[in-house]
Parts: C-alpha cells; structure tokens; sequence
C-alpha cells in the first residue's frame, strides 16, 4: 500500500508540474491538446491519494481494552484503608483535623 501511495504521489507531483510548463514551449510536442485534461487529472490523482491516505489510517483500539471502573463499596474501601495507611504513619488525619485558630499566621 505504501509503494501505491507513494506512486501516487509522484504522478500527482508530475502533473502539477505539468500545469506550471507554458503552453507555448509544449507546442512543438504536439501535446497541446490534452492540456485542457490536466485539471480534472489533477484531481483525480489528488483524489486517489486522498483516499489512499484514508484507508491506510490505523485502526481505533477497540472499548473493550479499557479496565472496568471499581465498584462503589471497593472504591470507598481503598480510600478508607489509603486514609488509614496516612493515620498509621504520619498522623496526617489528626493534623488536618487540628484546631489551628489558636495559630496566630
């Protein structure tokens, strides 16, 4: 697939080209007639690149990898024993639930 695009791209990149190159210097070629195509190829090619691009995207990770959210009495559980872990080691909970109006700043 990557080969198609990038093959794809080269074309499109030879006609825009194409179209840049006055008429007047393809005349001896004979080849003035088709240059009223070159736009409408233009947009074709530019059109299959685009959908060249689209179909090659990677694939969205389907829903079902995501962890199912806790239930609510193991949610309440784990922040009681969290708070309890802060209780046994550093007294956290009884500091924040100190009095502090009796500090002056």
């Amino acid at each position: 697939m990557r080969i198609f695009m990038v093959t794809i791209a080269f074309v499109l990149l030879l006609l825009t080209d194409l179209a840049l190159v006055p008429d007047a210097a393809l005349a001896p070629y004979g080849v003035t007639a088709y240059l009223a195509f070159l736009p409408k190829a233009t947009a074709l090619v530019a059109g299959l690149l685009f959908v060249a691009v689209i179909m090659n995207r990677p694939k969205a990770p389907a829903a079902e990898t995501q962890a199912p959210a806790p239930p609510a009495n193991q949610a309440d559980a784990e922040v009681v024993h969290f708070l309890a872990l802060l209780q046994d080691k550093g007294r956290l909970v009884d500091f924040l639930m100190g009095d502090v109006s009796a500090y002056s700043d």
